[in-house]
């Protein structure tokens, strides 16, 4: 029993050191893309299952997001977590990288379609209620142990 311990918790630590260099080997990867990009202000998060990547570019913002459940609508199974949703994103980004460096496309034409609008506080109409007139009690209806106590 000992022995399949120690094997566990040693393959435990494997396992948390691959999803640490995994982790840093990610983010290493979207700052150097951003890098390329010329984008200075970004940010990026994941959690269970999902991620995104908010930039701004030209003063304004822009949002790309990835999901689990997106992927598979798509039919990619590879994907089991965030961490795997922010490399794709990441592959994605490299793979813009390599098409603005060629020369073929402009950053613009590509971020045009992930603008994040301003979200514009719509006024609720509230109507107002009518006064509700609630029935007088009378104390026939009120039960004769109600009326005892009193």
């Amino acid at each position: 029993m000992e022995f399949y311990y120690e094997w566990s918790v040693k393959h435990m630590f494997k396992w948390l050191l691959r999803l640490q260099t995994e982790q840093g080997s990610c983010e290493k990867r979207v700052k150097n893309i951003m890098t390329r990009l010329k984008i200075e202000e970004y940010q990026y998060n994941w959690d269970r299952d999902s991620c995104y990547i908010e930039f701004f570019y030209q003063g304004q913002s822009f949002r790309m997001e990835h999901s689990i459940s997106k992927a598979k609508e798509k039919g990619v199974f590879g994907v089991r977590n965030g961490l795997d949703c922010l490399m794709e994103l990441a592959i994605t980004l490299e793979d813009l990288c390599k098409i603005i460096e060629r020369g073929t496309y402009k950053l613009d034409t590509w971020v045009a379609g992930m603008r994040v609008e301003a979200t514009h506080s719509e006024e609720v109409e509230v109507e107002e209620e009518e006064e509700y007139e609630y029935p007088k009690y009378v104390p026939e209806r009120i039960p004769r142990i109600a009326r005892l106590r009193n």
